[in-house]
């Protein structure tokens, strides 16, 4: 049986095309189905379950501008492969859409996502922290990162930029943060990152004599106050 001949001959049925080494199963929605739903299945005019740059354009108004469209449709492309799939639609739909903020987030999570792989690195998210010390950027982003696969999502940058991060996150230390060969001890490059740039070599450098007390060149949990701030 030919599917694609099959799927045509279907009027009221939602066509998608899902594809796995080589094998096609058909995804259907009755015709009942939300207007978002029947309005991606007028869109997808060659029945492929997706949406090209020029279908796509098909489901907003005819006034729309070359920029609105480009910028929704990025939108929707979540993993960047110039297509829309129903799933990727779905969600697209289901976001505010005509949230400002909604939109600017995302506009800027797409500006520093500069390897277009759908997620931040900490590289990526550091420039969002301007004149931050390392420590206070890398504890944001890795409490913003609640799936702890060190790369945030477009969600997990939306929670995040929308303060409504859970309250049950457990607080990260300073001091493991700044422990960046995990030995369990601060050199004095390491109890720098708990500054912002701005801070002098010299300023830095009297607060780190100040805690260590033996004076033997590395600072312990114990001289560090057990993860107190550094001032």
């Amino acid at each position: 049986m030919n599917p694609k001949h099959s799927l045509s001959s279907h009027k009221p049925l939602l066509r998608g095309w899902i594809g796995t080494a080589g094998l096609f199963a058909i995804a259907t929605v009755p015709a009942f189905a939300t207007d978002d739903a029947l309005k991606f299945t007028r869109a997808d005019v060659d029945a492929s379950g997706s949406l090209t740059l020029s279908e796509f354009r098909t489901t907003l108004s005819k006034s729309a501008r070359q920029e609105q469209i480009l910028k929704k449709f990025n939108r929707a492309d979540a993993n960047r492969d110039k297509l829309v799939t129903l799933a990727e639609w779905n969600l697209y739909k289901s976001s505010d859409d005509d949230s400002p903020e909604t939109d600017k987030d995302t506009a800027r999570f797409n500006a520093l996502d500069l390897n277009a792989d759908s997620s931040l690195s900490y590289e990526e998210f550091a420039p969002t922290r301007p004149g931050k010390s390392f420590v206070d950027t890398r504890r944001r982003f890795l409490r913003a990162d609640t799936d702890d696969n060190n790369a945030l999502s477009l969600a997990e940058w939306l929670v995040y930029k929308d303060d409504s991060l859970p309250d049950n996150n457990e607080p990260i230390s300073r001091f493991s943060i700044a422990d960046l060969d995990g030995n369990g001890e601060l050199t004095l490059d390491e109890f720098a990152t708990n500054f912002p740039p701005k801070k002098t070599a010299g300023y830095i450098l009297k607060k780190f004599n100040k805690k260590d007390d033996n004076e033997d060149g590395v600072l312990t949990p114990d001289e560090w106050d057990s993860g107190a701030d550094p001032d």
